[in-house]
């Protein structure tokens, strides 16, 4: 097991040391979950996964339709916004002075922007009625943290009884990363450095599914 961070972390997620480097830092897909607001991941889920007890999950098919449809979902907001530079970096980078932090962005737009493509389920989109759930304004808030740009704004493609795509844009909160930012650090360090388990908190049987 290494929790240590280092500094250049592999481009390619289907690259073993990919996975091998997730361990050294907390992604910002990672934060949801770490501060309690993830609907499909515990604290107890993170930790598992950085102190080497669990592999992760592989992708689900869920996962695999949002990547495969991350190239649509992007070219349906450049449609609407034809004279903007978009970007795709196709790259993992830490922040600057967080080396434990690290986020990995689906495009960049300009030089302030960034770009996050999201396929919504059908029994999600209820989450999306006033907007991007916490737990995706906490990874793009993590994002914009890392990289130092001042927005994301959010595609996200629907499925239900029709579809539609919303786009919402999401500012940097210096004030929320105050608050949110020495709580991830938290953990990192007094959980995932030293090994110790956090709080056994949540679903009993989910935390039973993470330790077998």
């Amino acid at each position: 097991m290494n929790t240590t961070p280092t500094g250049a972390i592999p481009a390619d997620p289907d690259d073993p040391a990919w996975a091998e480097a997730r361990r050294t830092f907390i992604g910002a897909s990672d934060a949801p979950a770490v501060l309690g607001l993830s609907p499909w991941r515990t604290p107890l889920d993170v930790w598992a996964e950085k102190v080497g007890l669990v592999n992760g999950t592989g992708p689900t098919l869920a996962t695999r339709l949002g990547h495969e449809l991350e190239d649509l979902i992007a070219r349906i907001w450049h449609e609407q916004h034809p004279d903007a530079d978009v970007r795709h970096a196709r790259v993992t980078v830490r922040h600057p002075d967080l080396p434990w932090l690290a986020a990995s962005t689906d495009r960049e737009v300009g030089d302030d922007g960034l770009l996050e493509c999201k396929l919504v389920g059908g029994r999600q989109t209820d989450r999306w009625d006033d907007g991007p759930p916490h737990y995706v304004a906490v990874q793009c808030q993590v994002q914009l943290a890392v990289t130092g740009r001042r927005w994301v704004d959010v595609c996200s493609l629907h499925a239900g009884h029709g579809w539609d795509h919303r786009v919402h844009r999401i500012d940097r909160d210096d004030e929320v990363l105050a608050a949110m930012l020495p709580r991830l650090e938290r953990f990192w360090v007094e959980h995932v450095v030293t090994g110790v388990r956090p709080d056994l908190d949540g679903d009993p049987e989910q935390i039973r599914r993470t330790l077998t």
